[in-house]
């Protein structure tokens, strides 16, 4: 993960320093902030899906050995379309602090 962190920081660098150059500072921020926001709201439900798919199928796998009566209850606390349900909470409120920051940033 630190690989892939700093391989992604070093290619939106690349990318804001590539735009700085070939065009006017502030179109070159308003691009930048265009692929930054577009990399985030794509890889972000990705992994938050890849990361609670990952966690149910660990728990479901370490309940297996319980009676199914247990299992019944504990599939009613969290749900087979739970990891979606997550990600989706997790991608609103990613935009609303992304739409704060860029309203912020615009005053």
């Amino acid at each position: 993960m630190p690989l892939l962190a700093a391989f992604l920081g070093s290619a939106f660098t690349a990318l804001a320093t590539f735009l700085g150059t070939m065009m006017a500072a502030d179109r070159a921020m308003a691009w930048a902030r265009r692929v930054v926001m577009v990399g985030l709201l794509v890889a972000f439900p990705i992994g938050i899906a890849a990361t609670v798919v990952s966690l149910l199928n660990m728990t479901a796998s370490a309940l297996s050995g319980l009676p199914s009566m247990v299992l019944m209850g504990i599939g009613m606390f969290i749900p087979s379309n739970a990891a979606v349900v997550l990600a989706l909470m997790g991608v609103v409120w990613l935009a609303g602090v992304l739409f704060r920051m860029k309203y912020a940033a615009a005053q």
